[in-house]
């Protein structure tokens, strides 16, 4: 837990392997005690910004205004319908969260994204290998964004761990 190559993470299983503990209990306490730091800066993060999915809607413009995001159960967002104008909040959020922004002193600065989901490998990214989508087919992220831009941003901006196993339950 010395830093995090300025990459978030991604929790991915079943349901009851303690997804939603360790990213809404766990790493914001370490975040808060300085456990991870900023790779370039050596800058600490703190202070998450922590959500669900669901509640990403309401939450969305409050989100951006953190360094570190936390996303829990991501795939059971719905996407928004505004008179045929489609909004997921989640692949918005990635692509949001994958560019530098200006802090208040004014140095260009990184998001973290740190989430976890129930949906398995090949809803979340596609394909047979899970860095390689097979062209066409579709995946959870895939109506905003067909282009896989979501699925790919993910990948790079995330450390991806699976947790498998039984029910911790």
């Amino acid at each position: 837990m010395t830093g995090n190559e300025g990459r978030g993470l991604m929790l991915i299983g079943d349901c009851g392997r303690g997804k939603s503990v360790i990213t809404t209990e766990i790493l914001p306490d370490l975040l808060e005690r300085g456990f991870l730091t900023d790779a370039a800066t050596g800058v600490q993060l703190a202070g998450p910004f922590i959500c669900t999915a669901k509640e990403l809607r309401q939450r969305y413009k409050e989100a951006l205004q953190h360094r570190i995001i936390v996303i829990d159960d991501v795939g059971t967002e719905s996407v928004v319908n505004n008179f045929g104008e489609k909004t997921d909040y989640f692949s918005d959020l990635v692509m949001d969260v994958d560019r530098p922004y200006r802090d208040s002193t004014g140095a260009m600065r990184r998001r973290l994204l740190i989430c976890s989901t129930n949906l398995n490998r090949w809803e979340l990214f596609g394909g047979d290998r899970i860095d390689w989508p097979v062209k066409g087919q579709t995946t959870h992220y895939d109506g905003r964004y067909p282009d896989h831009r979501v699925q790919d941003r993910l990948r790079s901006m995330t450390k991806r761990i699976w947790l498998k196993g039984p029910s911790l339950r």
